[in-house]
């Protein structure tokens, strides 16, 4: 089945572990490991220095455009929901258009939300709640003033 990768990390300098290539490499391996087919030179999308708080991301778009046109891709792979949006509202958006063109969604790092039933869209969405509330919280810590 064909599928496509998707990372972003909203700074230059989050880390290793959290890099776009360390994503990019975990959801290399859950394709393969899961019989995903994925092209490295032309299915993985990335967006690298912005936020996860709206879905005005070059990368973002790039990839909503080709899943709308290719009637081939059936999956969108992150390594974490967060990856896709730190926003419920824009995560509700993003999942509606993916349900209305048929495609799925997968987390490599999190299967418990993979699954089409209750109990997983209700992990989904709190997922993605706290998500928010992180965002939120590391934006307000960044306007407090520093003591010296």
């Amino acid at each position: 089945m064909k599928a496509i990768i998707y990372a972003r990390c909203a700074t230059t300098t989050w880390g290793k572990t959290n890099s776009v290539d360390s994503q990019i490499k975990k959801c290399l391996v859950f394709a393969h490991d899961n019989n995903y087919e994925i092209d490295e030179t032309g299915d993985i999308y990335t967006d690298v220095g912005v936020s996860g708080s709206n879905l005005n991301r070059p990368g973002f778009r790039s990839m909503m455009g080709r899943i709308s046109k290719d009637t081939r891709v059936k999956i969108i792979i992150v390594r974490d929901i967060s990856r896709i949006s730190r926003n419920l509202g824009c995560y509700v958006e993003f999942k509606h258009l993916l349900e209305k063109s048929g495609k799925k969604f997968i987390s490599a790092s999190e299967p418990h939300i993979n699954d089409d039933n209750p109990a997983s869209r209700l992990m989904e969405n709190l997922m993605v709640s706290f998500a928010e509330f992180q965002d939120k919280r590391i934006k307000k810590k960044r306007r407090k003033p520093r003591c010296n």
